[in-house]
Protein backbone atom coordinates (compact mmCIF):
# COMPACT_ATOMS: atom_id res chain seq x y z
CA UNK A 1 0.00 0.00 0.00
CA UNK A 2 1.39 3.24 -0.82
CA UNK A 3 1.30 6.18 1.07
CA UNK A 4 -2.06 8.16 -0.73
CA UNK A 5 -3.57 4.49 0.57
CA UNK A 6 -2.83 5.03 4.41
CA UNK A 7 -4.91 6.91 7.26
CA UNK A 8 -3.45 10.06 7.98
CA UNK A 9 -2.71 8.43 12.01
CA UNK A 10 -0.54 5.64 10.01
CA UNK A 11 2.23 8.11 8.54
CA UNK A 12 5.81 8.74 9.93
CA UNK A 13 6.53 12.61 10.12
CA UNK A 14 8.88 11.74 7.43
CA UNK A 15 5.86 10.64 5.59
CA UNK A 16 3.90 13.70 6.33
CA UNK A 17 6.74 15.77 5.11
CA UNK A 18 6.62 14.08 2.18
CA UNK A 19 3.26 14.81 1.48
CA UNK A 20 3.75 18.42 2.40
CA UNK A 21 5.93 18.90 0.01
CA UNK A 22 4.85 16.77 -2.79
CA UNK A 23 1.73 18.39 -2.56
CA UNK A 24 3.07 21.99 -2.44
CA UNK A 25 4.71 20.58 -6.00
CA UNK A 26 1.79 20.14 -7.19
CA UNK A 27 0.24 23.34 -6.73
CA UNK A 28 3.51 25.12 -8.45
CA UNK A 29 2.76 22.82 -11.32
CA UNK A 30 -1.14 23.66 -11.23
CA UNK A 31 -0.09 27.43 -10.83
CA UNK A 32 1.86 27.74 -13.57
CA UNK A 33 -0.27 25.30 -15.89
CA UNK A 34 -3.16 27.79 -14.88
CA UNK A 35 -1.10 30.52 -16.19
CA UNK A 36 -0.12 28.94 -19.40
CA UNK A 37 -3.63 28.07 -20.14
CA UNK A 38 -4.66 31.84 -19.54
CA UNK A 39 -1.83 33.01 -21.96
CA UNK A 40 -3.00 30.60 -24.72
CA UNK A 41 -6.54 32.47 -23.93
CA UNK A 42 -5.46 35.79 -25.09
CA UNK A 43 -3.11 34.50 -27.75
CA UNK A 44 -6.07 32.49 -28.94
CA UNK A 45 -8.25 35.80 -28.78
CA UNK A 46 -5.57 37.67 -30.41
CA UNK A 47 -5.55 35.20 -33.30
CA UNK A 48 -9.12 35.71 -33.56
CA UNK A 49 -8.82 39.70 -33.95
CA UNK A 50 -5.68 39.07 -36.72
CA UNK A 51 -8.28 36.87 -38.26
CA UNK A 52 -10.95 39.30 -38.64
CA UNK A 53 -8.96 42.09 -39.70
CA UNK A 54 -7.94 39.73 -42.57
CA UNK A 55 -10.93 39.62 -43.47
CA UNK A 56 -12.07 42.23 -43.41
CA UNK A 57 -14.36 42.16 -40.76
CA UNK A 58 -12.75 44.27 -38.43
CA UNK A 59 -10.26 47.70 -39.01
CA UNK A 60 -6.44 46.86 -38.46
CA UNK A 61 -5.33 47.97 -35.12
CA UNK A 62 -3.81 51.32 -34.24
CA UNK A 63 -0.29 51.17 -34.41
CA UNK A 64 -0.38 52.01 -30.61
CA UNK A 65 -2.08 48.70 -29.74
CA UNK A 66 0.27 46.48 -31.31
CA UNK A 67 2.76 44.96 -29.54
CA UNK A 68 5.88 47.22 -30.19
CA UNK A 69 5.82 47.49 -33.94
CA UNK A 70 7.38 50.07 -35.71
CA UNK A 71 4.09 50.07 -38.42
CA UNK A 72 6.11 48.18 -40.85
CA UNK A 73 3.63 45.15 -40.36
CA UNK A 74 0.55 44.78 -42.62
CA UNK A 75 -2.03 42.34 -43.37
CA UNK A 76 -0.56 38.81 -43.32
CA UNK A 77 2.66 40.17 -41.14
CA UNK A 78 -0.15 40.44 -38.73
CA UNK A 79 -1.66 37.28 -38.73
CA UNK A 80 1.77 35.46 -39.36
CA UNK A 81 2.62 36.77 -35.98
CA UNK A 82 -0.36 35.90 -34.38
CA UNK A 83 -0.56 32.80 -35.29
CA UNK A 84 3.47 32.32 -34.01
CA UNK A 85 2.17 33.86 -31.13
CA UNK A 86 -0.56 31.27 -30.28
CA UNK A 87 1.69 28.59 -31.40
CA UNK A 88 4.09 29.67 -28.82
CA UNK A 89 1.58 29.82 -26.32
CA UNK A 90 -0.05 26.73 -27.08
CA UNK A 91 3.24 24.68 -26.80
CA UNK A 92 3.84 26.16 -23.85
CA UNK A 93 0.38 25.03 -22.16
CA UNK A 94 1.06 21.31 -23.68
CA UNK A 95 4.39 21.40 -21.64
CA UNK A 96 3.15 22.79 -18.73
CA UNK A 97 0.06 20.28 -18.50
CA UNK A 98 2.20 17.29 -19.40
CA UNK A 99 4.30 18.22 -16.14
CA UNK A 100 1.36 18.70 -13.95
CA UNK A 101 0.34 15.12 -15.33
CA UNK A 102 3.94 13.65 -14.19
CA UNK A 103 4.07 15.33 -11.02
CA UNK A 104 0.42 13.95 -10.31
CA UNK A 105 1.37 10.42 -11.12
CA UNK A 106 4.58 10.70 -9.66
CA UNK A 107 2.76 11.48 -6.09
CA UNK A 108 0.19 8.14 -6.98
CA UNK A 109 -2.81 9.13 -8.91
CA UNK A 110 -3.41 7.39 -11.76
CA UNK A 111 -6.13 8.89 -13.41
CA UNK A 112 -6.55 12.36 -14.64
CA UNK A 113 -10.59 13.12 -15.08
CA UNK A 114 -10.05 15.73 -12.85
CA UNK A 115 -7.35 17.20 -14.47
CA UNK A 116 -8.95 16.93 -17.76
CA UNK A 117 -11.82 18.75 -16.57
CA UNK A 118 -10.14 21.29 -14.26
CA UNK A 119 -7.07 22.07 -16.97
CA UNK A 120 -8.58 21.05 -20.52
CA UNK A 121 -6.07 21.61 -23.12
CA UNK A 122 -8.15 22.94 -26.01
CA UNK A 123 -6.93 21.64 -30.06
CA UNK A 124 -4.43 23.04 -31.80
CA UNK A 125 -5.77 25.17 -34.12
CA UNK A 126 -4.24 25.39 -37.48
CA UNK A 127 -4.59 28.59 -39.39
CA UNK A 128 -3.21 29.25 -43.16
CA UNK A 129 -1.28 32.03 -43.37
CA UNK A 130 -1.04 32.86 -46.81
CA UNK A 131 -3.18 35.00 -49.27
CA UNK A 132 -6.56 35.16 -48.27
Amino acid sequence: MGLLGKKTSELTPEEVEFLKEAAETLRREAEKLEEALEKLKRAEAALERACARRSGKIPPAPLSERHGETGTRHGGDDLAEAVSRYTAAWKRAERARYAYIVHREAIGFRRHTFADKLYPLPPFRKIPVGDP
